[in-house]
């Protein structure tokens, strides 16, 4: 990849120096063909920069409560609330549905799951909120 994401929230703790592919750890080509890479490393520069008009921060649902998440290893609060439930909510969905790897985790597991990751991974509170609300649903 030509470029690299070198700006990304430029003056704070961030990916300095990280392609998009190291980022998503998965190669663009996946994604975008091979002619696009660039393209999409300059979108997410710009994206994380705060440079692209929109609203992009549905990305932030990758970020941890402790910082250590991305794209921009931002955390606890500086995450928008709506993300913070977004990634409990999502990891949830993850673990309780089939895969074509791996089975379903049952309710238990996945409960027990978000409880170790929560004030690493996950807000806390939330967390406790996101089970009381599905337990009673359950």
């Amino acid at each position: 990849m030509g470029k690299t994401l070198h700006s990304w929230n430029k003056g704070a703790e961030g990916f300095f120096g990280y392609t998009a592919e190291e980022i998503i750890g998965r190669p663009l080509t996946l994604l975008f063909p091979p002619e696009g890479k660039d393209e999409a490393d300059a979108l997410l520069t710009r994206i994380a920069a705060g440079e692209e008009p929109g609203n992009y921060d549905v990305l932030k649902h990758h970020e941890w409560w402790d910082g250590r998440g991305y794209p921009l290893q931002i955390k606890a609060e500086d995450i928008p609330l709506e993300c913070r439930l977004l990634a409990i909510a999502d990891a949830y969905d993850a673990m309780t549905s089939e895969r074509p790897y791996r089975h379903a985790m049952s309710h238990a597991e996945a409960v027990a799951e978000l409880r170790r990751h929560a004030g690493t991974q996950f807000d806390p509170d939330l967390v406790e909120k996101f089970l009381q609300v599905i337990s009673n649903s359950t």
